[in-house]
């Protein structure tokens, strides 16, 4: 069936950037903060309640909608939050299923399927540049089985996601706990201020042996997060390197506004990765716990005197590591308080590790189970019986 035979309404995109309105509460979400199949905030524009409003006039989102990535890139989709303060970016369409005839997960998982992202790349690829219009997003032909089985396969795969974002939350709320505790003993307001390079090493020299080594690309720096959930491996070339207890901070422009850092925790014990030569590696100095510079490099005030820093053409824009070893960090010079904090902050740092391990095997499950039951090779009680014992 065709795509607007099973959904009710397929709304374009308002086609110009929504104005930011910091603190305003709700998002429009374009291409950018659609990778992965899940929101990005930090990648979405944040807009005010009446902007909004304007961006959603020809239709309100609700729940169980859908927005699809049309161009740039082409066929990322995503589901309209519950907190329903969504509201579709530049190149993308809502769309509302009928739920008399398809499951709204359902049809997330359909779309994202192997099979189905393969007919929107051929379809899209036979312009100049990847993209479908409106009438093509229109005309997707989609195969459906009953609604009982659109509804147990969203169930078997929704349990999956589920538990990945229990463990996100998890995650993140460890972080926030961390950052907590780092404002109120070891960063306040009131504490003396050090130059950065009394405390940390900026782009420290190492050297990679092995023919192989961990990479870690840009798009794998959480935007917010702490700890990293993809590395690759390859043959070292140009680029920074770096090694467990290091920070990566981006210092281009706009992954360093949009707070592109990392504790890297993940590469075995001395083993060396490399990077994009836009990173900057920080690294604590001895006497200091290797986690403070993971605090110090997305604190906010010293995020902001880094920005300020940058240089270069609209777009383009740099910091140099020699031109932030100067700024000036909130330490109270309590060295025990700092080693607990270290030490308190390594032991949830190995549970956020886990728990991130854990969601990045859940995911291989869902992505190998995704396109065998879309194709009808796997059955859903088989598939069950997979989900069952992992979770």
């Amino acid at each position: 069936m065709r795509l607007d035979q099973i959904c009710t309404h397929i709304v374009d995109c308002e086609h110009k950037s929504a104005p930011i309105t910091p603190g305003g509460g709700f998002f429009a979400v374009g291409t950018p903060a659609m990778q992965g199949n899940v929101i990005t905030y930090s990648e979405a524009r944040e807009i005010s309640a009446e902007t909004f409003d304007l961006w959603t006039q020809r239709l309100k989102p609700e729940k169980g909608d859908l927005l699809f990535a049309r161009e740039a890139p082409v066929g990322p989709v995503v589901i309209i939050p519950a907190a329903l303060n969504v509201a579709p970016g530049q190149r993308t369409v809502l769309l509302r299923p009928d739920p008399r005839l398809v499951d709204s997960k359902f049809l997330y998982y359909k779309i994202s399927s192997p099979g189905v992202q393969n007919s929107i790349m051929n379809f899209a690829m036979g312009s100049t540049v990847a993209h479908m219009n409106v009438v093509d997003v229109r005309s997707l032909d989609l195969q459906l089985p009953s609604l009982g089985e659109q509804r147990a396969i969203a169930e078997v795969l929704g349990a999956l996601d589920d538990k990945i974002a229990v463990n996100r939350r998890l995650v993140e709320s460890m972080e926030r706990l961390l950052r907590a505790e780092y404002q109120k003993n070891i960063a306040s307001n009131d504490a003396p201020k050090v130059p950065l390079s009394d405390v940390v090493e900026l782009n420290p020299r190492r050297f990679i042996k092995n023919e192989v080594a961990p990479r870690i690309p840009m798009q794998s720096l959480p935007s917010p997060g702490m700890t990293v959930d993809h590395i690759t491996f390859e043959k070292p070339n140009g680029g920074v390197r770096f090694m467990n207890g290091d920070t990566i901070l981006a210092r281009i422009t706009p992954c360093l506004e949009n707070g592109k850092t990392a504790y890297i925790a993940c590469l075995q014990e001395n083993e060396v990765g490399f990077g994009s030569t836009e990173y900057i590696i920080m690294r604590s100095r001895n006497g200091y716990p290797l986690v403070l510079t993971y605090f110090i490099a997305t604190d906010a005030r010293f995020r902001s005197a880094v920005i300020r820093r940058m240089v270069g053409s609209s777009g383009r824009q740099r910091v140099k590591a020699s031109d932030i070893e100067d700024l000036p960090v909130f330490l109270n010079g309590d060295h025990d308080a700092m080693m607990i904090f270290g030490e308190q902050s390594e032991k949830r740092i190995i549970l956020m590790q886990n728990l991130s391990a854990e969601s990045r095997t859940l995911a291989s499950l869902r992505d190998t189970l995704l396109p065998a039951l879309m194709n009808g090779t796997l059955r859903v009680k088989d598939a069950e019986k997979q989900v069952g014992e992992v979770l």
